[in-house]
């Protein structure tokens, strides 16, 4: 009896390291030649991808205002915006760049449309 519970308590805490170790694999759930949005900061939990020359769309309601990082793998600009439709403050994804964390330049948890076959308009 006691033997099983230990083989139980050890594939559990086996089963939380492998899970994290997973976790912080998040940039690498970003496919090549995509633009990837994640929940997390250093591309961690992936929200939603986009292949280059993919234009405007609003997230889904569970992934509104919940972005915290993103990383643009494409050849190709993009730019997300705070409010859906393409309206509020806009944001550039420049190719082949990305962001870890939007908590430093204050756009955290903003994201509610994006694109990924242009910059920002200049207004």
């Amino acid at each position: 009896m006691l033997m099983k519970r230990i083989l139980i308590a050890l594939a559990l805490v086996g089963s939380a390291v492998l899970a994290s170790g997973m976790a912080q694999a998040g940039g690498d759930l970003c496919d090549p030649n995509r633009g990837c949005i994640f929940v997390h900061a250093d591309q961690v939990g992936l929200l939603g991808t986009k292949g280059p020359g993919f234009g405007l769309s609003n997230v889904s309601k569970p992934a509104n205002d919940e972005t915290s990082s993103w990383k643009n793998r494409t050849k190709r600009n993009g730019a997300w915006y705070y409010d859906v439709n393409g309206k509020g403050k806009c944001n550039n994804l420049r190719r082949r760049s990305e962001n870890n964390h939007l908590k430093r330049t204050g756009d955290n948890d903003e994201l509610s449309s994006w694109r990924m076959n242009r910059l920002c308009r200049s207004r």
